[in-house]
């Protein structure tokens, strides 16, 4: 039976090769005797490589000592004696080797859990602190064990399933790759790979299947050159090779393993030991089809053996690794080999036991370097190890290596080695065959010194792998005066930044010459209220600052009496008056001086004082005696020519999308007649109506021609029409300037006229009503583009300056921080050139300067939105100005629809909420959006630097987890947006309700503390227990408001807090996981986690939770803004100005190519004054006022029905009747200042009639209660200034009556208001002026001079008489009609009565008191019943004027073709 030997036969093995290997092996018997590795500790120990006079960079002296772990691997070793050489020489530390026979067992070493080797149970034994590293480890070959070590914490579980719970924790630190790779294979000689004999080559794998056909051959030759006897004595079968008996350590013993089930002769791999790629061999010996035996003959046997077979050709197949000794003396010598070329695909599973499935080929390792947890508290060593690195060599793995060290790798070392070995056999007098032995100790250190001392200063730079405190002096922290220079230098240059960015560029609040021009603008820091109610509140008051007049007067007298006047030297003051005190400890009695003998004068006995007044009274007086002796009304004064030219109204009403006007010009009958033509001039142009020219309507001047026999003209005004801006109501005027051609022509009134355009779009930005019922985000979007439209330019600067604030909280100083921690920081950690170092720091210095910048420019953003955001001036104020002029200009009737309160509390808090919560809620919106997508785009540049950290990382295992890790924190970035913004979408609803609870409640309490604030005149009325039970009325509205106000406030809390919670989890986690990666990477090099990377996350979690907190509160807020929204567009969007509406929808429909104003009234061939009187206001038969259902009852207007009648004009008409609100409302109609309705309350259709005024007649009402315009305007004189009336003529007619100019209306009583509100009415002069009990509080000392004011105002010709008796004539230079009317409702007869031009109405019986009419008899204007007239003159019995129970127009042109409509 065959031994179980290795069979060598081949003939080409010759005697004298193998005599002289004996020889050598003689000769060198002393370094045999001991492995290179053990030897080389005390080479290490006892020689040194660099130059004695060198000095070490740290002065350690050995102190601190690291040992390396050897074995008997040619690679590792040079790779340590590198190290060992460069730490104790070049840094300074201490240095031992410790040498093991295998890898076996390498991780419990570095952990330093167990002590094996002579240097490290020697260590261990002494106590002494060191520190423990393997600079060349083959990962794959214990992997498994690896893996298990860091899933188990310390627990190895062995092939059997039991475990071994090791001493303590294992840690080490895995140091990065040493520069090279390596990898195993089976090999066979060129020469047997590619014989011609075999059908399959022997260096493919199916050459040595034996299921095959063609592999018969190649196993017969392998079986003549190399067989064991498997199944015999000695040799393992089944087991794992390192379980072998025979397998110890150290691991030069034979030893043969044959796969299980196998018997017999067996081709056998030829190996150097099991622990060598431990269980590879055996599981590929029996994959594939293979039925391989596994040889291990141990270094001395495995070098000369291995070397021989490939370099001789022998069938033999041999387990060598790159980088060897073998392989490179081989690719040294050009001994050709082949990889047997095994499968790529379905390797199955390596176990280091051999128990695994593992059929490929040997996988390509990236050679790690390993050592003990003191690496991380050293950073030095850390350091070092870290960028300690061999490379692979020569870039072509199958060339010849470089002759030269300087800037060589691996290869190049194994190449000198080899070299230095050939000289070593040359001086012992062998051949060439003598070196094919391992390295002795000597060699192995002379050639890692040679490559120290050759790549210091080439590409490996190892002179920066342990380098100096290389420290610029700016950053030198030992040095004596650090921090002060530098400090110095900052702080002068963010102070010069800092000036010029306030002053010159930004000009700021912050510098002096804006703080000198605000604190001139005020001059104190307190409210002038402040300081009344000190100087109430004191014995001795303090002294005021100084008011000047005339708002010194206002707001020093508002608190006294209503007929407190001031005295001329009052007039001239520019102080309040001191008022002194007696002395006393409990007396503050304040005397009257300083009061004049004016105070206690009456109206009547004031205005009498000036002799201009008594002249002017007497003058009233003497016409008023000739006006009551007359027995009927005198003829106007006619035209002063026949040939005269008139606007055909005093207002034309159109519609904003007509996209014209047509403005009718009217010529007298006799001009058109005459035979000759006419030109005018009509200047279209600005008013204040807030029409703007070019952009509203097209202004200019027309020349407009009459043609011989024309009586009318008309001139077609552009209007724009606005698509995509809601506006209100605005006008422009139309003025008749002159005559330009035409003779005798002469302009007259109306000359002026105001042109009203109306909208009937809808708020905001006319959105369609189909948009109008949804979750309100068409609205909210037309709102925002209404705003933007309305900023232009500004709108843009305030989105960008508020997108770019979070580019330096949330980018800037990210990015900054991250490259300071991870690059910085790192870089100077890494580098060992001075010159990097500085730059290093230098950069840092620039980053600070980049954050400084940044900062800077952060300050403009802020300032530029700051500037342009316009949330008062230009969006809140504005949407209160929109609010107050709908209210203003909306007619009486259409107030009834919602309360002074709702629009009061829409004014001033819808308002704000629409532009806090709406309108800036779109910046921060995008300033959200910009800030979360900047923390997105920071997370991917985060996942992309993990990548490509990792992208050079060949065990994928390693590398996949940091960019999966980031992915995760990018996705968890992207889902807390959605998931927030979803939780208070589907919360919308409640929070709709819940806001228009408290605005319900808190509208109604609102309203009863501003009835009570405003009427604080009336409160002394009140007795205290009245006071008592209204504020506990209101204390029990305030108690309802308060819970609905907490429902609203906690819904809205809630809400928010949804995105928090999901936001604060989603932080916790990152915290967590973010953690176990940075840990992941700072101890074992798993992933890319950086501290860097950590603090960014942590940073951009905390921004994204910040932002997304304020998206979240920016959608709560917009759902609130939401119903302030519709509260606001349901206010705006009321229909208004109804009448005017419905005249500009008549005008529209009947203007043609022959226009002639058909609204119009009147018209006559002789002259206007005629026309005017005889036709009259006609009340349409069966014209009904009806108030809406939900306002039926009110103070001033009640409901009526009438039958048809005409008011004449041209007189005083005096109108009675029992029911004074009945009254009120017939006055309101002939005024216009209510209009018909038909029988249930609703708008009038267009072609039906109500109340017909003829054109070109302005039509006023007496208001019933106050017109003062509080402090709007400081003094009477200001507001009667307001009817647009000449100063001197304002000022003489209230002097006239005994008011003081200068006085505020806040501060008149009952009756001054009323006579302030009458002549009032006399400065605007209408045409017809109704007025209910005109008289009723006027003080008695002026009633009668107040009654012949109103006569001779309506006798004599309106406001130019009377400022004709009052000395202040007015140029006239257009002719108006004198003839004016006065309609007067239960006038007080011992004062009217007595003249005989004036007409009694007795309204009673023209009051609809039967069944409701047919709806087509509403507009006619006959009787259907024969009812006696109501009309008589004063003082006699029976009626005489003729009741007019139709309109016909005397003018026949215009009969002819408008008809009598």
């Amino acid at each position: 039976m065959m031994h179980p030997t290795l069979v060598l036969n081949s003939p080409s093995v010759h005697f004298w090769s193998m005599a002289s290997l004996l020889l050598l092996l003689a000769a060198l018997g002393a370094a045999s005797a001991e492995s290179s590795g053990a030897a080389l500790r005390e080479v290490v120990r006892n020689r040194r490589c660099l130059p004695e006079g060198r000095q070490s960079v740290f002065p350690f002296s050995g102190e601190r000592l690291w040992v390396f772990e050897v074995n008997d691997w040619t690679s590792q070793q040079l790779t340590t004696a590198v190290a060992a050489i460069l730490l104790k020489e070049h840094a300074g530390y201490g240095v031992d080797i410790n040498h093991v026979t295998s890898g076996t067992g390498v991780y419990q070493r570095i952990a330093k859990d167990s002590a094996r080797g002579v240097a490290m149970e020697q260590h261990f034994n002494s106590g002494r602190q060191f520190g423990y590293a393997n600079l060349e480890v083959w990962p794959a070959g214990q992997r498994d064990k690896y893996l298990q070590y860091v899933t188990n914490d310390g627990v190895v579980r062995d092939s059997t399933g039991g475990s071994t719970e090791l001493s303590g924790p294992l840690h080490f630190e895995d140091m990065g790759f040493v520069g090279y790779e390596g990898r195993s294979g089976w090999f066979v000689s060129q020469a047997f790979a590619e014989d011609p004999r075999f059908p399959i080559t022997p260096e493919f794998y199916r050459a040595y299947d034996r299921a095959g056909n063609g592999s018969r051959p190649v196993i017969q030759a392998l079986q003549a050159e190399s067989s064991v006897l498997c199944g015999s004595p000695g040799v393992c079968t089944g087991i794992s090779a390192v379980e072998c008996p025979g397998s110890r350590e150290p691991d030069d013993v034979e030893l043969v393993w044959c796969p299980p089930k196998v018997d017999g002769a067996t081709p056998a791999v030829l190996a150097k030991s099991p622990f060598v790629d431990q269980g590879f061999n055996e599981e590929i010996a029996q994959g594939n089809g293979f039925r391989f035996a596994v040889r291990y003959v141990g270094l001395q046997k495995f070098s000369t053996a291995s070397y021989e077979a490939l370099a001789n050709g022998i069938a033999q197949v041999i387990h060598i690794w790159r980088p060897s000794l073998t392989m490179a003396r081989l690719q040294r010598e050009d001994v050709k080999i082949s990889r047997v070329m095994l499968p790529s695909e379905d390797c199955g599973e390596h176990r280091s036991d051999g128990r695994g499935d593992w059929s490929c080929d040997f996988p390509l390792q990236a050679l790690s370097k390993l050592a003990s947890v003191e690496a991380k508290e050293d950073p030095v060593i850390n350091k070092f190890l870290r960028k300690f690195s061999i490379p692979q060599g020569t870039e072509d793995p199958t060339g010849p290596p470089s002759e030269s060290l300087e800037g060589g790798g691996l290869r190049e070392l194994l190449s000198d080695l080899l070299s230095r070995m050939d000289d070593t056999a040359a001086a012992a007098g062998a051949g060439a065959a003598a070196s094919i032995r391992p390295a002795t100790a000597e060699e192995i250190f002379d050639t890692a010194c040679d490559w120290v001392k050759s790549n210091e200063h080439t590409g490996a730079r190892w002179n920066y792998w342990v380098e100096a405190r290389n420290v610029p002096f700016f950053a030198d922290t030992l040095h004596w005066l650090y921090p002060l220079p530098f400090l110095l230098a900052l702080s002068f240059a963010a102070i010069a930044y800092i000036v010029f960015l306030e002053w010159p560029w930004l000009h700021t609040t912050l510098t002096r010459s804006s703080t000198r021009r605000i604190m001139a603008r005020t001059g104190h820091c307190r409210t002038d209220l402040e300081l009344r109610l000190r100087e109430a509140a004191r014995v001795k008051p303090i002294e005021s600052k100084p008011l000047t007049l005339p708002l010194a007067i206002g707001r020093s007298m508002g608190h006294m009496s209503d007929a407190l006047p001031l005295s001329p030297k009052m007039r001239g003051s520019t102080s309040i008056p001191k008022t002194p005190t007696t002395k006393g400890p409990n007396v503050h009695h304040r005397e009257c001086t300083g009061l004049t003998d004016n105070y206690w004068k009456g109206l009547a006995e004031r205005a009498f004082e000036i002799e201009e007044v008594k002249v002017f009274w007497k003058k009233v007086e003497q016409w008023t005696l000739e006006a009551r002796s007359l027995t009927e009304l005198p003829a106007p004064k006619p035209p002063p020519v026949g040939d005269y030219v008139y606007l055909a109204h005093h207002s034309f009403p159109c519609l904003q999308q007509h996209g014209r006007v047509s403005i009718p010009l009217l010529r007298s009958s006799s001009g058109a007649a005459s035979g000759q033509s006419l030109e005018v001039e009509l200047v279209v142009s600005e008013c204040d109506g807030g029409a703007k020219k070019g952009r509203d309507f097209g202004a200019g001047t027309h020349r407009v021609v009459f043609a011989p026999g024309e009586d009318h003209a008309v001139v077609n005004v552009p209007i724009k029409h606005h698509l995509d801006q809601w506006q209100n109501s605005y006008w422009f005027q139309v003025r008749l300037t002159s005559v330009l051609s035409g003779g005798g022509g002469i302009i007259a009134s109306p000359a002026e006229a105001i042109v009203l355009v109306l909208s009937e779009e809808a708020w905001p930005a006319n959105i369609p009503e189909t948009k109008r019922g949804g979750a309100g985000i068409s609205l909210m979007r037309y709102f925002i583009y209404l705003d933007r439209l309305r900023r232009g330019e500004k709108w843009r600067k305030t989105m960008i300056g508020m997108c770019w604030l979070p580019v330096h909280s949330v980018f800037i100083s990210t990015i900054v921080q991250k490259v300071l921690v991870d690059h910085v920081v790192k870089g100077i950690q890494n580098t060992t050139n001075y010159a990097d170092i500085v730059w290093f720091y230098t950069e840092s210095v620039i980053l600070i300067i980049v954050q400084l910048i940044s900062l800077g420019l952060n300050r403009w953003a802020d300032v530029v939105q700051t500037r342009n955001r316009g949330r008062t001036g230009g969006i809140r104020q504005v949407h209160r100005g929109e609010l107050l002029r709908k209210f203003m200009h909306m007619e009486h009737s259409e107030h009834w629809l919602a309360s002074d309160a709702s629009w009061l509390y829409a004014l001033i808090y819808d308002a704000d909420v629409v532009t806090g919560k709406a309108y800036f809620s779109v910046f921060e919106l995008f300033q959200s959006i910009t800030a979360l997508f900047l923390s997105l785009v920071l997370a991917i540049g985060l996942a992309f630097w993990a990548w490509s950290q990792n992208r050079g990382t060949s065990d994928a295992r390693i590398a996949s987890p940091g960019t999966w890790q980031a992915i995760w924190y990018i996705l968890g970035v992207v889902i807390i947006i959605p998931l927030g913004l979803f939780g208070v979408w589907f919360r919308r609803k409640l929070m709709w309700a819940a806001v228009i609870a408290r605005k319900d409640l808190e509208c109604a309490w609102f309203k009863s503390c501003t009835w009570i604030i405003t009427h604080w005149r009336q409160l002394y009325g009140l007795s205290g227990q009245e006071k008592v039970a209204l504020e506990k009325r209101v204390l029990k509205q305030n108690s309802e408001f308060i819970p609905a106000h907490w429902d609203a406030r906690d819904t809205m809390n809630d809400t928010a807090w949804v995105t928090h919670w999901i936001q604060g989890v989603a932080y916790c986690f990152m915290l967590i996981f973010g953690l176990f990666a940075l840990c992941e990477y700072s101890r074992f090099g798993i992933g890319a986690m950086e501290v860097g990377t950590y603090y960014a996350l942590c940073k951009i979690y905390l921004s994204v939770g910040k932002y997304v907190g304020r998206l979240s509160g920016v959608f709560v807020d917009m759902q609130q803004a939401v119903v302030s929204l519709r509260e606001i567009a349901a206010l705006n969007n009321q229909v208004d100005q109804r009448s005017q509406r419905r005249e500009a929808r008549r005008w529209a429909a009947r203007i043609g190519s022959r226009c002639k104003a058909s609204l119009l009234r009147h018209g006559s061939s002789n002259s206007l004054e005629q026309n005017v009187c005889a036709q009259g206001i006609t009340i349409a038969h069966g014209m009904c006022f009806v108030r809406p259902m939900e306002h039926k009852v009110g103070s001033t207007f009640a409901e009526l029905k009438l039958r048809a009648c005409t008011i004449p004009l041209g007189c005083i008409v005096h109108v009675s009747l029992g029911n004074e609100r009945v009254l009120r409302s017939f006055l309101g109609l002939i005024s216009q200042v209510i209009h018909p309705t038909d029988a249930m309350g609703q708008e009038l259709p267009d072609d039906a009639e109500g109340v017909s005024v003829p054109n070109g007649l302005k039509v006023n009402m007496l208001p019933v209660g106050s017109v003062g315009m509080g402090t709007t305007a400081p003094s009477l004189l200001d507001q009667l200034e307001f009817t647009g009336a000449p100063k001197d003529l304002c000022h003489a007619l209230a002097e006239a009556v005994g008011l003081e100019p200068h006085r505020e209306t806040a501060s008149l009583g009952m009756g001054s208001m009323q006579v302030f509100s009458i002549i009032r009415a006399i400065l605007v002069d209408p045409d017809v002026l109704c007025a209910f009990r005109p008289l009723a509080f006027v003080p008695m000392d002026m009633r009668m001079s107040v009654h012949m004011l109103l006569r001779l105002w309506q006798g004599g010709g309106g406001l130019p008489r009377v400022a004709e008796f009052l000395g202040c004539p007015l140029k006239q230079g257009i002719y108006r009609t004198s003839t004016r009317s006065l309609i007067i409702g239960n006038p007080e007869q011992d004062l009217w009565g007595g003249f005989k031009t004036d007409v009694h109405l007795d309204l009673a019986r023209y009051l609809w008191k039967g069944p409701d009419l047919d709806p087509s008899s509403v507009g006619s204007t006959t009787s259907s019943a024969a009812e006696g007239s109501p009309w008589r003159p004063s003082g006699s019995p029976t009626p005489t004027p003729k009741l007019r129970l139709g309109r016909g127009l005397q003018d026949k042109n215009i009969q002819d073709i408008w008809g009598g409509s």
